[in-house]
């Protein structure tokens, strides 16, 4: 992984546990449960993005 990927999905990361922490700590609104999805999506985002670089599919 070059220095470039990885701090940019450093940066993904961080943002998504931030999205996610601010999300459970406000999830009794609807801004809350959408910083959660917000968050999920950056960390399923990194996963898809990854898995298939590392098994050679993209």
């Amino acid at each position: 992984m070059g220095k470039e990927l990885f701090w940019a999905s450093l940066a993904i990361f961080s943002v998504g546990v931030l999205l996610i922490s601010a999300g459970f700590s406000r999830r009794d609104s609807g801004w809350g449960i959408a910083l959660l999805w917000l968050g999920a999506a950056c960390m399923l985002g990194l996963v898809f993005y990854h898995i298939p670089k590392m098994l050679h599919l993209t």
